[in-house]
């Protein structure tokens, strides 16, 4: 015999109902967000056509010949430098401005794929691969530094707040990306600067390429 089991009224719970309206803004800002992040301010300016080095790098006032310093291979920038006494120095010319009531991030993905760091300079920086988003208006500039010995065993992203907030000055900025003191080889892509939320509190850090984070600015190798 089949039984049907008819819940009781005291037994169903009801929601209320969210309006229309209610819902359509909640998913906006949502939207809003995820569409935040995706956003790169600096979109297609470093991206390598044809194996060349694009206009917004330099090539005045630099250590050498940057263009016989730095190769491109796959669509990532190639530095390998043969002594410690060979320095590099890749930079840009002034980026796009900053809104300077925002949030951003700056990162950038490093692949070390050999390095041998000696001596530091005397500058109190560590030698090795550094890289930098500077401040045309003083030394004010964020960083992240690759140094010791070894490889990185695939691309790690250096995740880097830049707080217009609270340092306005990094509104107008360029990238530099130094290698000193430090012989080996080394590939650099996808730069990337990408407005945040204003609640979003950031610390540096890196994402190694098994997506563990690791706090910080030195990635000793």
């Amino acid at each position: 015999m089949k039984i049907n089991i008819i819940p009781s009224r005291q037994n169903i719970t009801r929601f209320p109902r969210i309006p229309e309206f209610v819902f359509l803004a909640i998913l906006s800002l949502a939207f809003a967000s995820s569409a935040l992040a995706e956003e790169n301010l600096i979109e297609g300016l470093l991206e390598p056509e044809s194996g060349q080095l694009p206009p917004i790098v330099r090539t005045d006032d630099l250590n050498g010949d940057i263009e016989s310093q730095v190769t491109v291979e796959d669509g990532a920038y190639i530095f390998s430098p043969e002594s410690e006494e060979e320095s590099i120095s890749f930079k840009t010319k002034l980026l796009p401005e900053l809104s300077n009531d925002r949030k951003y991030q700056f990162t950038v993905e490093v692949d070390v794929q050999s390095l041998e760091t000696f001596l530091n300079s005397g500058d109190g920086v560590s030698n090795g691969v550094r890289i930098y988003y500077h401040s045309t208006s003083g030394g004010t500039h964020i960083w992240a530094i690759f140094t010791g010995s070894g490889g990185t065993g695939g691309w790690v992203k250096a995740v880097l707040p830049i707080d217009l907030l609270t340092t306005p000055e990094l509104a107008n900025g360029y990238i530099m990306v130094n290698v000193v003191g430090a012989r080996g080889k080394i590939k650099v892509r996808n730069f990337r600067i990408e407005p945040v939320s204003e609640d979003t509190s950031q610390a540096p850090h890196f994402v190694l390429p098994n997506g563990v984070e690791i706090e910080g600015q030195l990635y000793q190798l």
